[in-house]
């Protein structure tokens, strides 16, 4: 999760950084690790993992980038789909009234 929030995927890659590896990346924020957690955990809960995989918090902050992405994109999907199955339940719904 630290790699998708930050964008830092090469902490090596710039030759002027002696001590890239335990130092501050120019993009990190000291003492936003407090910020970061809490926004995994509102990601974790707004897109419904344990709903719709079965995905425990655990799991989710244990999953690479990568699939953590896959993950939330997918549930994106499944939401979406039911969002539009709703609208058009409510709608027919509503149509029913009329007549």
């Amino acid at each position: 999760m630290y790699d998708i929030h930050y964008g830092i995927y090469d902490h090596l890659g710039k030759k002027d950084r002696l001590f890239a590896t335990v130092g501050y990346h120019e993009r990190e924020e000291p003492g936003s690790y407090k910020y970061m957690l809490t926004s995994t955990l509102k990601l974790y809960h707004v897109s419904n993992l344990n709903k719709y995989f079965g995905i425990s918090l655990n799991d989710f902050m244990n999953m690479t980038p990568e699939v953590a992405n896959y993950a939330i994109e997918s549930a994106k999907e499944i939401m979406d789909v039911e969002a539009k199955h709703k609208k058009d339940i409510i709608s027919d719904l509503e149509n029913m009234d009329e007549d």
